[in-house]
């Protein structure tokens, strides 16, 4: 899967998904043999990683990556069907995201003493700026 797709990736996808694949994926899958793999392991693996309160976009990656992944082995003619298809997400709650309070902004935004600082601060707080 990763030599045919994998050249496609950006960096911070290549890491991403590097990083499904260490530590939630070899570390519960990389025993069976690719045909024994069961939709009933792969849906396990799914519930566990809800249980142990990975986030919904982490559980989603996974199985992304685990439905593609059978899904090349289909067309390539190692498996005959792609069990992980017609596996689903479990339930997941949304954690309560860490917000400043309110008030705290007027205080930072007073204790800035350039307009640079302060340009820099509005952006970062008011763009929804992602880590990559």
């Amino acid at each position: 899967y990763i030599p045919m797709r994998g050249a496609n990736w950006r960096p911070a996808t290549r890491r991403s998904n590097d990083g499904y694949l260490k530590k939630q994926i070899y570390l519960r899958l990389e025993h069976v043999p690719l045909k024994d793999i069961s939709k009933f392991q792969v849906q396990m693996l799914f519930n566990q990683l809800a249980a142990a309160g990975y986030s919904y976009n982490v559980v989603y990656h996974v199985r992304d990556i685990i439905k593609a992944a059978l899904a090349e082995a289909v067309e390539q003619d190692v498996l005959e069907r792609n069990v992980a298809r017609k596996t689903v997400i479990p339930e997941i709650e949304e954690r309560e995201k860490p917000v400043l309070p309110v008030e705290w902004y007027a205080k930072l935004l007073a204790g800035l003493r350039t307009s640079r600082d302060r340009a820099i601060f509005l952006i970062a707080s008011f763009c929804a700026l992602r880590p990559s």
